[in-house]
């Protein structure tokens, strides 16, 4: 429940409640960022019943473009739990929503990290059939602080290093996390090593955010990064990847990698 509770503080701070109703319906309100909360996103979400499980849509107006998730969730202890996921690239987003005297509080978030929170109000029957709440086709918006990102690259990724020499051979496994609000992390690192019959491994668990930075992206295979506090733009890495998203080559500091999705 860690990515609800930005949600939940939302909530509090809104006006007008109304009197308890389904989760069933369409919902309209503005997704906020705790990143940045002066970044209002106007969405709307979706949601049908079949038996115990919840499915629907949440679409986001980004930049004057249209981001379609796909929702899947069970009711757990009233709180709506599940995912919404990016059909593109089939990143799955952890997705909380809750009724709140007539408001449906929502939450997204990612490796337990909110990234963006909002209250929705249910939509009139005849409003909502007026309306078209999946478009027809969707692009790949700006994120919370208008930067350009490619929503394939959110996610965790992770590269192993093999080396040996004789009896002696190991891997060292690094991993990089990319999130969709611009921050941009390292960790998980793992090491193992082995010589004749005896092995060591190590660990380091963890996720280390690289302050005062967010990446995003130019053109097709350009990663950049901006200093918050101001200064100068600078290359991170160009990158290649694979049709299905699960796989990419990461060109930096002289030297190719291979990274794969983990999450």
């Amino acid at each position: 429940m860690m990515i609800f509770r930005f949600a939940l503080l939302l909530f509090l701070m809104s006006p007008d409640l109304m009197q308890a109703q389904s989760v069933v319906g369409t919902w309209q309100g503005t997704m906020t960022s705790p990143q940045n909360e002066s970044v209002q996103v106007v969405s709307m979400l979706t949601l049908r019943q079949s038996g115990a499980n919840y499915t629907g849509e949440l679409v986001l107006q980004l930049s004057g473009a249209r981001e379609t998730y796909t929702v899947s969730a069970a009711m757990q202890n009233n709180l709506l739990a599940g995912t919404a996921t990016y059909p593109t690239d089939q990143t799955a987003y952890q997705f909380e929503a809750m009724l709140q005297n007539g408001k449906l509080v929502v939450g997204v978030g990612l490796l337990n990290i909110p990234v963006m929170g909002g209250v929705f109000t249910k939509v009139a029957k005849t409003a909502a059939t007026g309306s078209s709440a999946k478009p027809a086709g969707t692009t790949a918006g700006g994120g919370p602080d208008g930067l350009p990102r490619n929503s394939r690259l959110v996610g965790a990724w992770a590269h192993t290093r093999y080396y040996g020499s004789g009896e002696f051979y190991g891997s060292v496994r690094t991993t990089l996390f990319f999130y969709p609000d611009g921050r941009i992390g390292s960790g998980d690192s793992s090491g193992n090593a082995s010589m004749g019959g005896s092995s060591v491994s190590s660990n380091s668990d963890g996720v280390q955010i690289l302050e005062g930075v967010r990446w995003y992206t130019k053109g097709s295979d350009q990663i950049w990064i901006r200093n918050v506090g101001g200064g100068a733009d600078r290359l991170y890495a160009e990158y290649g990847m694979a049709t299905d998203g699960q796989k990419m080559l990461l060109y930096r500091n002289g030297g190719k990698q291979i990274y794969y999705r983990t999450q």
